[in-house]
């Protein structure tokens, strides 16, 4: 069972600032996401996809992004990152690519991880469904520098 301790309040700590300091400044106008999408993430930690995007990827403009995840099992293993995203649409392909930074974190019943971690990825429309493919390099910074890659492949449902 996972007891509370300051490893635990750091970790959830960063995760938090990462996710909040990504919303846009209360005077810019986009405040709220223009489309929100959940689905399912498939790979070496499979679990749940979110994603809020607030300007959309056009011919000339960049889209800006949040996309988080979240996976656990029934041994007390929870997986979650965030990540702020740039996107971009391919010339003359269907395909939309999305990069950058975010935030990762893994608890389990012995230990806690955190870090940072970069995503690097793509995806295309079907209707209301993303298709996509992430790559995920992490560098975990407690409880020892660790390094690890992970990928996934998804569905979500835009709305």
């Amino acid at each position: 069972m996972i007891r509370p301790d300051l490893r635990h309040l750091g970790a959830l700590g960063c995760l938090m600032l990462t996710f909040v300091s990504s919303f846009p400044a209360a005077g810019q106008s986009e405040v709220r996401p223009e489309r929100l999408a959940v689905g399912l993430l498939v790979g070496p930690v499979s679990g749940l996809g979110l994603k809020a995007t607030y300007v959309e990827p056009q011919e000339g403009l960049t889209g800006r992004s949040i996309d988080g995840a979240l996976s656990f099992n029934l041994e007390g293993y929870v997986y979650s990152s965030v990540h702020i995203l740039q996107e971009r649409l391919l010339s003359d392909s269907p395909l939309r690519v999305v990069i950058g930074p975010g935030m990762v974190s893994e608890f389990d019943d012995d230990s806690v991880r955190w870090g940072m971690s970069g995503m690097v990825g793509t995806y295309f429309l079907r209707g209301p469904y993303e298709v996509l493919i992430q790559l995920q390099p992490r560098l975990y910074v407690t409880p020892e520098w660790d390094g690890s890659f992970g990928a996934a492949v998804g569905l979500r449902y835009r709305f």
